[in-house]
């Protein structure tokens, strides 16, 4: 869960305002005064605590990665094998993009604009660190923000490829495109890819996965 600064709630109060009509209207459609309108604060009060509205999609967008990921390993309930997690991860996101239109939607919108900027290249540092501690990646120092650029991209130019007729694929297809690349980037055989894959489907399937946990961008049973 992404937090604001301790102790501020009127920033928490945009925030979690901002979550919800993004979700409903969308990043293009979403603006100050209907932020400012639904969160009940006086107009101005969005630019003294974040410095664009797409400083606060960046953070929305963040704070629904870290959610997901939690809501994974929450709903699996064991430990597995840190590269069959990963293809999971890939796959519940691609599960939420075909069946959430609101979400696609937003993550479209978001990339298109280019609202995502540097905290969101950190947090793809961040996790290509952990691939490095807990699934034994393989990269030197030199190589690694390069790669983590590769990385950070990867999905979201599928996204932005797809825009047109996402339907044209199906889920199975594009998470199963979208991990092979990454294990690709990440210097990583295919035969690994493959059958990360293929457990991440199975799991997948009995994990009971409830999309409307994330309606809103509320994160809530």
């Amino acid at each position: 869960m992404v937090k604001v600064r301790a102790g501020d709630k009127k920033k928490q109060l945009i925030f979690e305002t901002s979550k919800k009509l993004f979700y409903r209207n969308g990043y293009n459609n979403t603006t100050y005064d209907m932020i400012c309108s639904a969160a009940d604060i006086p107009a101005g009060s969005i630019a003294y605590h974040f410095s664009s509205k797409a400083a606060l999609a960046d953070l929305v967008s963040r704070d629904y990665n870290i959610r997901l990921i939690d809501y994974v390993k929450q709903k699996l309930g064991r430990p597995v094998d840190h590269w069959i997690m990963t293809a999971l991860i890939i796959r519940a996101r691609w599960y939420l993009m075909f069946y959430d239109e609101n979400i696609r939607r937003f993550m479209r919108e978001v990339l298109a604009s280019k609202a995502l900027g540097e905290d969101n290249f950190d947090s793809t540092v961040e996790a290509l660190e952990v691939h490095r501690t807990d699934g034994g990646l393989k990269i030197d120092d030199k190589q690694f923000r390069l790669t983590a650029a590769l990385v950070s991209g990867i999905d979201q130019s599928i996204l932005i490829a797809l825009r047109s007729n996402i339907y044209e694929y199906d889920l199975n297809y594009v998470s199963e495109f979208n991990t092979l690349m990454f294990f690709r980037i990440l210097n990583l055989g295919d035969e690994i890819a493959e059958n990360a894959a293929k457990e991440a489907k199975k799991l997948f399937d009995e994990m009971g996965f409830d999309i409307a946990f994330f309606k809103d961008f509320a994160f809530s049973e």
